[in-house]
């Protein structure tokens, strides 16, 4: 019975070797795999120190989904660390991250954007062009606008930005601004993927190799936030409180703080 049952099994190989002759040949482009797990690895939850374009940088991942985003602007610029010890006042053990955002004129101390926190207007600055990064409803989006009546629809808006990437393709958003564009220096940008989720990063670069940079990210949309004595960054890994560029002199600053569902 047992040779019965092995001898049984001969056509069925048969058949399935006839069978797999024709078919399709299936390719597998194993460097897009490669580059898509390296993509993945450079854009984790925590913070992550690595090399994009020659360009070493910090890129922090979070969701809008478990993340809230709010924003503060001050009466007159002042030390980050301000900035954070509010924020820790106010939310605990729930906030999460601190960015320097948005650019303010020098010689007034006014806002140059437009931002909105809690449907309420806090600064309503000069510049009436470029990108907004709003949110609501855990949703965040970047909008080529920057109207105040749209804005006001969201819980947070920063209105004003620098277009770096919108729809997947570079954006020459800061062409005809007022900004250093060529210059290599320390730059901060947030873009958000496909899946919803955001990235901050930050690296010494020109305008458009941080645009780029966001672009090998995978950024459908992003945004320049802040550059040079003014970029700064906040946030918890663990039990550690890590601040980059603590004393920098600021007047607005995006919020992350955990959803405690």
């Amino acid at each position: 019975m047992l040779v019965m049952r092995r001898m049984s099994l001969v056509p069925l190989i048969a058949l399935f070797l006839l069978s797999t002759q024709n078919a399709p040949e299936v390719k597998v482009n194993f460097a897009k795999v490669k580059q898509d797990i390296a993509v993945q690895n450079k854009s984790n939850k925590k913070p992550v120190k690595t090399t994009i374009l020659g360009v070493p940088v910090l890129v922090y991942e979070f969701s809008p989904r478990r993340t809230a985003i709010e924003s503060d602007v001050s009466k007159k610029p002042q030390r980050f660390y301000h900035f954070i010890s509010k924020a820790r006042e106010e939310y605990g053990d729930s906030l999460e991250f601190l960015i320097a955002a948005s650019f303010y004129d020098r010689r007034s101390g006014n806002s140059v954007g437009r931002i909105v926190n809690d449907y309420n207007v806090l600064a309503n600055g000069s510049f009436s062009g470029g990108s907004s990064l709003v949110y609501s409803a855990n949703e965040l989006k970047i909008l080529q606008t920057t109207d105040l009546g749209t804005l006001k629809m969201y819980h947070t808006a920063v209105g004003g930005l620098v277009g770096l990437v919108s729809d997947g393709r570079i954006s020459t958003g800061w062409k005809g601004r007022n900004v250093d564009a060529r210059s290599t220096r320390p730059r901060s940008a947030l873009g958000i993927r496909k899946n919803g989720n955001a990235l901050l990063v930050l690296g010494n670069a020109s305008i458009g190799k941080i645009a780029r940079i966001m672009q090998e990210l995978k950024c459908e949309d992003a945004v320049y936030l802040d550059s040079g004595s003014a970029r700064a960054f906040y946030y918890i890994d663990g039990n550690k409180h890590i601040t980059h560029n603590n004393g920098a002199l600021v007047k607005s600053v995006i919020e992350g703080r955990k959803i405690n569902y």
